[in-house]
């Protein structure tokens, strides 16, 4: 990893002292909007109309983004992931409890639970939301990884290797026929595609833990959540 990993958006925030800087926001901003679809996705499993699951997400990051939370940010660490998991939980434990309270809690509110202490259900509650986040985080890695390729005017190429990144091409020896090349330089060019796309992924990953040291046991558990979907 190189040098600037301190200068992340999770340790930009982790590092502040001011929650409410223009640094800190921003930082609070890109995480929010780059990771909003695993946090829908955890809402709509208990609201179950889209537009509504939409609508709570939406409150869920103004509440983030408040910066109400900041400070206890900064004293946890830990990872964004397990941050904004535990964040998601709280506040869908406290709608339920203000409408159970207010005697509006029938219907689709009474879906959440009040709390997620149940072992069966926290579990895979945590396992959904990981695989979710997992498959956002390729899907990012791949789109970076497409770019780069595109920038260089290799798209054709990113098009015909990319079965590569997921097992292998269905049809090897047509790929390497189309891209005029050996067998023996077919396989340089899918080693680099997957380096490639394990550093991409390895940058998606930085962006969310406070410790240089944490990227390889995060991926390595991403890896296991997306390949067990």
């Amino acid at each position: 990893m190189t040098s600037d990993f301190h200068t992340t958006h999770w340790t930009t925030i982790l590092a502040a002292k001011d929650g409410n800087s223009p640094q800190v926001r921003d930082a609070m901003k890109f995480l929010c909007e780059t990771y909003y679809r695993p946090v829908f996705r955890f809402i709509n499993r208990y609201i179950p109309k889209p537009l509504e699951a939409e609508d709570l997400t939406h409150d869920f990051f103004l509440r983030v983004l408040e910066g109400k939370e900041f400070r206890a940010i900064q004293r946890e660490k830990g990872r964004f992931r397990s941050y904004l998991l535990g964040a998601v939980k709280f506040f869908l434990a406290d709608l339920r409890a203000k409408m159970v309270t207010q005697k509006r809690g029938g219907g689709i509110i009474a879906r959440i639970p009040l709390d997620f202490d149940v072992a069966d259900q926290r579990q895979a509650d945590d396992d959904q939301f990981d695989r979710d986040w997992a498959e956002l985080l390729v899907d990012r890695a791949v789109a970076s990884l497409e770019e780069e390729y595109r920038a260089k005017g290799k798209d054709s190429v990113f098009f015909i290797l990319k079965p590569c990144l997921s097992g292998e091409i269905p049809d090897r020896d047509k790929a390497i026929f189309i891209l005029d090349v050996s067998p023996e330089y077919f396989k340089v060019l899918v080693s680099r595609l997957r380096k490639k796309f394990r550093e991409n992924l390895r940058r998606q990953i930085a962006q969310t833990v406070a410790d240089e040291s944490e990227i390889d046991e995060e991926l390595d558990e991403l890896i296991r959540k997306f390949s067990s979907q």
